[in-house]
């Protein structure tokens, strides 16, 4: 299966626990200062041109700024203008300006913005990361989605990945790659 971004869906990027689904807690992300190889990969699946990216606002805050030669869009009724962010207050009329500037679409969360999206056609690109001791009270929603590891085609944009024959391990912690479609 490609992990080419799909012009035509939502492409929903999120590293989420195998069995919980937790994908944050109140300080951010639980495994970001373990995993660091997985978002080179994100940001590499993304690197094409065109694309906007779209986020909640402490979505936008874990990360702290605009993302680069990406047009970073944040959906909030509370942030005030930010320079290099374009800022709506509906999940929707974010969607409408990216579809007006033929923008390929993709999702970083939070919460509210995952449901949002998965109202239309998606391709989740998913990382699950083992459940270890991680806690969080940020849940990836319920979903029918089929998944099918893609830990091969991701191999190739790793910096010296370390695979024990069922997962990615870095610092301790073992993650696979999926993609699937609702």
């Amino acid at each position: 299966m490609s992990i080419e971004l799909d012009t035509q869906r939502l492409n929903v990027f999120v590293a989420h626990t195998r069995t919980q689904r937790i994908y944050a807690n109140k300080t951010g992300i639980p495994w970001k200062k373990q995993i660091r190889k997985e978002i080179k990969v994100i940001n590499k699946i993304i690197s094409q041109e065109n694309v906007a990216v779209i986020m909640g606002r402490l979505t936008f805050e874990d990360i702290g700024r605009p993302l680069e030669n990406k047009q970073t869009i944040v959906v909030s009724n509370k942030m005030t203008k930010r320079e290099g962010v374009k800022i709506f207050s509906t999940f929707e009329d974010a969607l409408t300006f990216c579809r007006q500037h033929n923008y390929t679409v993709v999702i970083f969360g939070g919460c509210a913005i995952y449901q949002a999206a998965m109202a239309h056609p998606c391709k989740f690109f998913v990382t699950l990361i083992d459940d270890m001791d991680y806690k969080g009270e940020k849940i990836f929603p319920e979903n029918q989605v089929k998944l099918t590891c893609v830990d091969e085609n991701v191999r190739d944009l790793m910096e010296n990945p370390e695979h024990n024959g069922e997962k990615f391990m870095e610092n301790g912690v073992g993650y696979n790659f999926y993609v699937g479609f609702n």
